[in-house]
């Protein structure tokens, strides 16, 4: 129950954030308002409630993990110790520091930018969009 209550809490919040700094609160629509709020929980269920989507979404997820160990492996061919988990050449003092962002994080950051780029230069991401 306070799950729910703090999901509406946060919801009326983000409203009322929009509606503070709106150029002009006369013009908000409240017709509008309403119908966002009724799609964003459609789409909310059914994208929690429906069998095909729930495994479509879950397909993707496991691409995504796909892509993010080709990244890693990649990452750790090319850079070696720096980027995976490999004993390092000297001693490490501390290892809560041994995790380098640039080579775990960003570089599927730049092969998802990478891919995005070739796709739309192939023409397939604005078919796609």
């Amino acid at each position: 129950m306070v799950y729910y209550l703090q999901i509406s809490i946060g919801a009326l919040v983000l409203i009322l954030l929009g509606v503070i700094f709106s150029n002009n609160i006369k013009n908000i629509n409240i017709k509008y308002l309403i119908n966002a709020i009724i799609l964003q929980f459609l789409i909310a269920a059914l994208l929690t409630k429906v069998p095909f989507i729930t495994s479509m979404f879950e397909s993707i997820s496991h691409g995504v993990l796909a892509l993010k160990d080709a990244t890693d492996q990649g990452t750790g061919f090319v850079f070696g110790y720096l980027a995976d988990g490999t004993p390092k050449p000297f001693e490490v003092t501390n290892p809560a520091s041994a995790n380098i962002f640039i080579f775990s994080g960003l570089m599927l950051i730049l092969v998802v930018c990478v891919l995005a780029a070739i796709f739309w230069h192939w023409k397939v991401l604005p078919i796609i969009i």
